[in-house]
C-alpha cells in the first residue's frame, strides 16, 4: 500500500460523503468509476482493491487535510520505575513496515495511539508483531 493510494481513497470518500463505503465496492466489482473520479484516482483505487485494500475500508477514517504517512501500531513494552523499584507496562507504538518510530513518546493505550496518529496525519494500516 502506498501513501497516494490511501489519499485516493480519501478523496473518494470526501467526494461521495455517506455511503462513500458501498459506492466503492460497487466500482470495485465493476471496475467503473463515477464521472467526478479522476483518471489517477481510478488507477490508484483499482491497485488499492487488488492489493487488499477491502479489508482497509472497515477502519478507514477519511480527513479532511489527507494523511502524510502509512503506519503500524505495535504492542511493546517500557520501562517505568521509581526510587525503589522498576517495572515494565504496555506501550503503543506508531511504527513504519521496518519497525521504526514514528512518534515518539508511546501512547499507553491503544485507543491513544490511534488519536495520535489521526492528528499527525498518519493513516494506521494494521498491526506489526
Amino acid at each position: 500500500m502506498h501513501i497516494d493510494q490511501i489519499n485516493a481513497l480519501n478523496r473518494f470518500a470526501l467526494a461521495h460523503k455517506r455511503g462513500w463505503k458501498n459506492r466503492l465496492y460497487a466500482c470495485w466489482l465493476r471496475a467503473a468509476y463515477p464521472a467526478g473520479t479522476s483518471p489517477s484516482d481510478q488507477v490508484l483505487l483499482q491497485q488499492l482493491r487488488n492489493n487488499g485494500g477491502a479489508a482497509l475500508l472497515e477502519t478507514f477514517t477519511p480527513r479532511a487535510e489527507g494523511y502524510q504517512r502509512i503506519g503500524y501500531l505495535k504492542k511493546d513494552r517500557r520501562e517505568q520505575y521509581n526510587l525503589k523499584r522498576g517495572w515494565f507496562v504496555n506501550a503503543w507504538r506508531i511504527v513504519t513496515e521496518a519497525g521504526s518510530d514514528l512518534v515518539q513518546p508511546w501512547d499507553d493505550t491503544k485507543s491513544e495511539a490511534k488519536k495520535t496518529a489521526g492528528k499527525v496525519g498518519i493513516c494506521l494500516v494494521g498491526m506489526l508483531t
